[in-house]
């Protein structure tokens, strides 16, 4: 729409410069003729021959311009459709025919919507409906059939031209992005899945802000009913005789900008205290400063429960052995 209404206006701008430059040239002419009338119509001929020049000249930078527009409407990246008032396929370029895998020729008066699959009528239908009834850019994600047989995620916009004119819609080729997308979602439910399994959760801190941004694991592991803590709020559940020591690392984390990891135990809101393993890493900005820290932490109160009572419990057989007497065999004869 916009390369035809820029080549409408530069054909009328051709023309009317074409008209105004042989009216001032008559007027010209004219003027030295005087009462020479034959030298006057000498002239208008001459003139007449130039003005259907420049008209040949109009009619190749017309023919030129629209060819042009043909290569860049066909070579475009996506696919061109105008549907007609019913949604009959009026025009496509190659992309689009590429896209539901079918020849140009045949595609035209079918039926766009016949290409889709019946999950994404509703959608189109509703789509369509309010290109139809108003002016504003609408869209819509659907499913297309390539060829029949070969499904393709598309993202479709149009702008509203009212019930009694055709519409041009912009057909978009979103199937990788589509892929990408599940592909991401279902790493995310594996992740979700493997932190519930490990205790495990993951947490953000940003520098400047101060503000804490973590999963629910971590909800779960601190005990605080908040998705995004502050900073200070986390640190004073540090227990007492450890937080000197994280703090410490904090800084030196900050300062050298390498991962840190860090045991220590915790006071949850409800008096429990219990063990933790955190592991962070600083991000730099463009500057080289600290952006934010990322990383993990676990619930190891059950591992440093076990190491605890196997220390006491080796402890108490050195003890014990070191009070057990070996009699002699004196003894043991007598």
């Amino acid at each position: 729409m916009a390369s035809e209404n820029l080549h409408n206006c530069q054909t009328a701008n051709l023309r009317r410069r074409a008209v105004e430059r042989v009216a001032e040239q008559i007027r010209t002419a004219v003027s030295r003729c005087g009462n020479n009338v034959h030298r006057m119509i000498q002239e208008l001929e001459r003139y007449t021959i130039e003005l259907e020049l420049q008209a040949e000249e109009l009619r190749q930078n017309k023919a030129e311009l629209e060819l042009n527009y043909e290569e860049l409407y066909d070579s475009a990246p996506v696919g061109y459709f105008t549907l007609g008032r019913y949604g009959e396929i009026e025009n496509a370029n190659l992309t689009g025919a590429g896209m539901l895998g079918q020849q140009r020729a045949w595609l035209l008066h079918q039926q766009f919507a016949g290409f889709l699959t019946s999950e994404s009528l509703p959608s189109f239908n509703a789509f369509f409906q309010r290109v139809r009834a108003g002016y504003d850019k609408e869209s819509c994600v659907v499913t297309l059939m390539k060829g029949g047989a070969t499904r393709v995620s598309a993202y479709i916009e149009a702008v509203g031209v009212g019930p009694e004119s055709s519409c041009r819609a912009v057909v978009v080729d979103i199937t990788a992005a589509e892929q990408a997308r599940l592909a991401l979602r279902e790493r995310e439910a594996h992740l979700s899945l493997a932190l519930t399994a490990s205790s495990m959760g993951i947490w953000e801190w940003e520098c400047n802000t101060g503000d804490v941004y973590w999963s629910p694991e971590c909800v779960s592991i601190f005990g605080i009913d908040s998705i995004c803590p502050a900073f200070e709020t986390v640190a004073q559940l540090l227990h007492p005789e450890d937080a000197p020591r994280v703090r410490s690392l904090v800084s030196q984390a900050l300062a050298e900008a390498k991962e840190q990891t860090v045991e220590c135990r915790i006071v949850r809101p409800n008096g429990e205290v219990i063990w933790i393993l955190a592991r962070g890493r600083v991000h730099l900005d463009k500057d080289g400063e600290p952006l934010r820290l990322i990383g993990v932490v676990q619930d190891i109160t059950d591992r440093k429960r076990a190491e605890i009572n196997a220390r006491a419990e080796a402890a108490n057989k050195t003890h014990c052995g070191a009070n057990f007497i070996v009699p002699s065999p004196t003894n043991l004869r007598s």
